[in-house]
């Protein structure tokens, strides 16, 4: 049960819309790949990438950006 201890759930805006789509994933027997558990590809919401886009995880800085930034000021 030592792999149990670091898993952990990932909440997104698209739950609060009660958008069921989900992957699940287990870690294999010999604890170096994911497996699928369980899929819903459905969304009851448009998707697309300009709305992926614009979710506040994506508008953050990558580190290289972050590092620049700091440099500059």
């Amino acid at each position: 049960m030592a792999l149990m201890e670091n898993v952990r759930t990932l909440y997104c805006s698209a739950t609060i819309l009660g958008c069921n789509m989900k992957i699940r994933f287990n870690v294999s027997s010999d604890g170096k790949c994911l497996q699928i558990a369980e899929a819903n590809l459905e969304h009851n919401h448009e998707i697309s990438k300009d709305l992926f886009i614009s979710l506040p995880k994506q508008r953050r800085l990558q580190d290289t950006e972050k590092r620049r930034n700091l440099e500059i000021s």
